[in-house]
C-alpha cells in the first residue's frame, strides 16, 4: 500500500527530480533556504530546523511537488524520529 511508503529524503529528491525541479527552484517557490532543502533530502539531522519549522517547510515542499502535504510532512517526521532513535 502506498500509505505504508516510508517518506525519506531520497524519496523527496526523487519526487523533485521527477517534476524537473532544481533545489534552487524549490527554494524560490517555497521560500525555504536551499541549504535546508538539501538537509531535508540528505536526512542531515544535525542541520534540520526545529520540528515545528520542519513540518511547515515540508508542507510547502509537498505543495510545490503536488503531493499530499500532510502525508509528506508526517511521514518524513516519522522517518527522522526513527533515525534519531537509531
Amino acid at each position: 500500500r502506498s500509505s505504508d511508503l516510508e517518506i525519506t529524503g531520497a524519496l523527496i529528491r526523487e519526487l523533485r527530480e521527477a517534476r524537473g525541479l532544481s533545489l534552487d527552484e524549490v527554494a524560490l517557490q517555497t521560500k525555504v533556504r536551499r541549504g535546508v532543502l538539501q538537509a531535508i533530502e540528505e536526512a542531515d539531522i544535525p542541520n534540520l530546523p526545529a520540528r515545528v519549522y520542519l513540518r511547515g517547510f515540508l508542507t510547502q515542499v509537498g505543495r510545490v511537488l503536488k503531493v499530499d502535504r500532510n502525508r509528506l510532512a508526517e511521514g518524513y517526521l516519522r522517518t527522522i524520529e526513527k533515525m534519531q532513535r537509531g
